[in-house]
């Protein structure tokens, strides 16, 4: 009864997360300095006009190039998206992976790089992928329990059973050597 309790529990744990995943915006991230006319045109200029086409659908983040936080931020999502170049510029805007360099890329491409990965999120095919993908773990922590419950029930059998062998055929567990007392006579 336990067992199923946990079963149950871890798998709504992840159906309910895999839904919210797929309810959250879309995060477009900008790096950006105080320092630096592009990139206070770009948060003056493009921002607002992205935020006020999309609304909800996208979540604007900002990091800022000269804090030492950020800028390891930054060198981790370059890691994570494989993304090294020789010499790094601002303003950089990321989307879905996509790394938007300086103010005349951004201003060009922007809305075309959302407009993809909306659509791609919203497309009924790579939904049902997503989802798929989304329950493969659950199912396989379920198998893995499984598995885990069968092995436990199975090892004590083999301990019971060995147990009732010993005990049929009369061996003694901590007596094996017997001395033969009539030979002392």
């Amino acid at each position: 009864m336990r067992l199923r309790v946990i079963v149950l529990g871890i798998f709504f744990i992840f159906s309910a997360s895999a839904s919210y995943a797929a309810e959250q915006p879309l995060k477009v991230l900008i790096v950006s300095s105080p320092l630096c006319p592009a990139c206070q045109k770009a948060e003056k200029e493009v921002l607002p006009l992205l935020k006020e086409k999309y609304g909800d659908e996208i979540e604007i983040k900002k990091l800022d190039y000269g804090e030492p936080g950020d800028y390891a931020r930054l060198l981790g999502l370059q890691d994570k998206y494989n993304w090294h170049p020789e010499k790094i510029l601002i303003p950089i805007l990321l989307i879905d992976g996509n790394f938007l360099v300086g103010l005349d890329s951004i201003r060009s491409y922007a809305q075309l790089y959302i407009d993809t990965a909306l659509s791609l999120r919203n497309n009924p095919a790579r939904v049902k992928e997503r989802a798929a993908l989304d329950y493969r773990l659950p199912f396989l922590l379920i198998v893995l329990i499984l598995l885990l419950v069968l092995c436990k029930i199975r090892s004590g059998r083999s301990r019971q059973i060995s147990q009732q062998e010993k005990a049929g055929k009369g061996e003694c567990a901590g007596n094996t050597n017997l001395v033969d007392s009539s030979e002392d006579i």
